[in-house]
């Protein structure tokens, strides 16, 4: 992957210093129709969530990644890009839209520039996503924030040990 130089969102950030390295830099202002996908993952303990675009063609483009990535602090965020190179079944199709990617990477940038400072229940990577989604109207998909995450998998295990425990209560009553 290939990613930004870390520097923290501001305005006139963009995604292209990147994209211009990638087999998309002829066609960045060319309309076309451009699959959309999101990338869910776990990395370092920690769920992540970015955008994947394809664009749909004759040729091949490959799949470029755009996403928020944060620093060492955890507090700045900043742009993050690169060439795509997982597999395709790691990939969850949301759609297709007909437009430029330089106008995908814009509304990639204003999103980070409105999330500002990281927060890891209000302003993160699949708040990122969510948001994206919503501007090129794909926001009937939505991704469970970490927190959102964590609560559903820990009621799930409340719930398994609750069964369990009545489980073990009516087998002893049965003796």
């Amino acid at each position: 992957m290939m990613a930004f130089s870390k520097a923290p969102v501001k305005k006139g950030s963009s995604y292209l210093t990147e994209l211009e390295t990638t087999n998309y830099k002829p066609i960045l202002d060319e309309m076309m129709p451009y699959n959309i996908y999101v990338h869910k993952t776990m990395f370092s303990g920690n769920f992540h969530h970015r955008i994947v675009v394809k664009a749909v063609s004759n040729k091949e483009y490959g799949k470029v990644m755009l996403g928020l990535g944060k620093d060492e602090t955890g507090n700045r965020i900043f742009p993050e890009s690169g060439v795509f190179t997982g597999q395709e079944k790691q990939l969850q199709f949301v759609g297709r839209v007909t437009t430029t990617l330089r106008y995908l990477a814009d509304i990639a940038i204003e999103i980070l520039e409105e999330i500002g400072t990281y927060n890891l229940v209000t302003r993160n990577c699949q708040n990122f996503v969510n948001k994206f989604l919503d501007r090129i109207d794909f926001g009937d998909e939505k991704y469970l924030t970490t927190p959102q995450q964590v609560v559903v998998v820990a009621s799930t295990m409340f719930l398994i040990g609750v069964g369990v425990v009545f489980l073990f209560k009516w087998r002893n009553e049965k003796k």
